[in-house]
């Protein structure tokens, strides 16, 4: 497999990665919006504030996480770079997945729309990672990020 086609598998695979992550999510949502709510004990309601905090915490975790395996690529093979990627990707993504999903699960229980901020980090760090070529090659260090 040359050089390119291994880029542009790699693009296809993180792309498949990032719209069945966020698939599954915007699912839950859904039938979560459908359904009729639970009017949110004692509990819920006094949690829904940090809830709604972790949602945003996700966000900057999982940029961060991502940053961090960029930045620890040392010299190795186009096979092992893009093997890295994929890792660092879907771990960053599943950081801000795990928030979105709490939030819509607290948003069913009962909690208000606060929670509902790991929908929207998870979204944005989607929009931010999404995979490109350009990003790829930024990553493996064939391009200047």
């Amino acid at each position: 497999m040359t050089r390119q086609e291994r880029i542009d598998a790699t693009v296809a695979t993180g792309r498949m990665m990032t719209v069945t992550l966020s698939g599954g999510l915007f699912v839950i949502a859904a039938v979560a919006a459908l359904f009729p709510r639970s009017d949110g004990g004692s509990f819920i309601m006094r949690t829904s504030l940090f809830i709604g905090l972790a949602g945003l915490v996700a966000l900057v975790a999982g940029w961060r996480l991502f940053a961090i395996q960029r930045e620890r690529r040392h010299d190795r093979d186009v096979e092992s770079a893009c093997a890295d990627y994929q890792r660092a990707l879907l771990l960053s993504l599943s950081i801000t997945e795990g928030a979105a999903m709490l939030g819509v699960t607290w948003y069913y229980l009962g909690g208000g729309p606060l929670v509902l901020s790991g929908v929207m980090t998870h979204m944005l760090l989607v929009g931010a990672l999404w995979p490109t070529a350009e990003k790829l090659e930024a990553f493996v260090g064939l391009r200047s990020s």
